[in-house]
């Protein structure tokens, strides 16, 4: 009789550890930072193949220094009206640590 006692206690244990696991899951997706930044930038290298734009770009306010770096971009015709040495405002968009661009724009 102790014995199915204690294996009833463990499996209730067990199921409540369980609980508790999933809902901390849970919150951690829920918590997945999306963030969105308007930055300024020189167009240095272009790879259709891959959906990668290079930039020397400024400081991206509350985010990064200035630097010049690869990017990648939502949508592959983005990049079909910009050429190397364009001037470009661009709105970059940061969710579960990946950084891709979601809007070019060319400065005159």
């Amino acid at each position: 009789m102790k014995t199915k006692l204690f294996i009833l206690i463990l499996c209730l244990f067990v199921t409540n550890l369980s609980c508790q696991t999933s809902e901390k899951n849970s919150e951690r997706n829920q918590a997945v930072v999306k963030l969105t930044f308007q930055a300024k930038g020189v167009v240095k290298e272009i790879n259709l193949e891959k959906k990668k734009l290079k930039l020397d770009h400024e400081e991206i306010k509350g985010y990064m220094e200035a630097m010049t770096m690869d990017f990648y971009v939502n949508e592959k015709n983005l990049l079909e009206n910009i050429k190397v040495g364009d001037k470009i405002n661009f709105t970059l968009k940061h969710e579960a640590g990946i950084d891709t661009i979601t809007e070019i724009r060319k400065i005159q």
